[in-house]
């Protein structure tokens, strides 16, 4: 490894397939660099960091579903953010990157004459439940549901969500942008 020493803001680190380079900005900002222009990091004199490649995804579903107590995941097609393309919105699945504690979001509203006794919104990590959002006995027709979770997860593994109800009947689970949505961060 070579270290490189340019003046009083900046040093480069090169490593046998990339270059690395810590620079101090004329606004007292600290920043990490890969190569000469992708900033991985920064520091500003308040302390306040700004990370612009950490993994993260919104999605919500656009058409309407009709769910009959399926155990499949379901596809959040419309995709708003997607950094680094860690959600796939063919499969449903979110696919951690690497190593962390992943926050997870998700709602969803219920629409429909749905006669049920509970209904569940299910995050599982790998095809398995790791907690249940639920809802029993909605009182009308637009009920929204759903919650928020911090797992840790390793690089590979992948999440997503699902509903399934108890004695589920009829009804279907109401598509559009408002009234949906599975958002995934890497928070640490």
């Amino acid at each position: 490894m070579a270290v490189k020493i340019y003046g009083s803001n900046r040093i480069d680190l090169d490593g046998n397939n990339e270059t690395f380079s810590i620079r101090a900005t004329a606004d007292d900002e600290l920043n990490f660099y890969k190569g000469e222009s992708t900033k991985l990091m920064g520091i500003d004199a308040s302390g306040f960091e700004s990370k612009p490649n950490i993994p993260f995804c919104s999605a919500y579903f656009s058409a309407h579903i009709n769910y009959n107590d399926s155990k499949d995941p379901i596809i959040f097609d419309i995709v708003r953010y997607n950094n680094g393309n860690h959600y796939n919105n063919t499969t449903g699945y979110f696919t951690a990157p690497i190593d962390g504690y992943y926050l997870l979001n998700s709602w969803v509203m219920l629409m429909g004459e749905s006669t049920f006794n509970y209904i569940f919104l299910a995050p599982k990590v790998n095809g398995g439940n790791t907690f249940e959002f639920m809802v029993q006995k909605p009182k009308g027709n637009y009920d929204t549901f759903g919650g928020s979770l911090i797992r840790k997860l390793v690089a590979g593994d992948t999440l997503s969500v699902t509903v399934f109800g108890s004695s589920w009947d009829a009804g279907y689970i109401r598509g559009g942008n408002a009234m949906n949505l599975f958002e995934c961060y890497l928070i640490g």
